[in-house]
């Protein structure tokens, strides 16, 4: 198994740099975010996979595509648990 996954719970430690790449366009950050990291998953993750394929070609990918409005339903209902 893999003892370094980084998730949606881990936006908060990385606040600044998310900051950057969403603010600034800086995907340098993207690596700074994962630093340590076997397996990223997550928001916000997949809404940057192709940016972080570019920047691990090796790396294994895994991308779910659903219903937008499902998957929406699904956030909120996981919201109010």
């Amino acid at each position: 198994g893999y003892q370094n996954i980084y998730d949606q719970d881990n936006v908060l430690n990385t606040f600044e740099q998310w900051d950057r790449v969403l603010r600034d366009r800086d995907l340098s950050a993207i690596k700074e975010i994962f630093q340590g990291h076997e397996v990223v998953m997550g928001m916000p993750t997949f809404c940057f996979w192709e940016q972080i394929v570019d920047l691990y070609p090796n790396a294994k990918v895994i991308l779910t595509i659903r219903d937008e409005e499902d998957w929406w339903q699904s956030i909120q209902h996981a919201w109010q648990l």
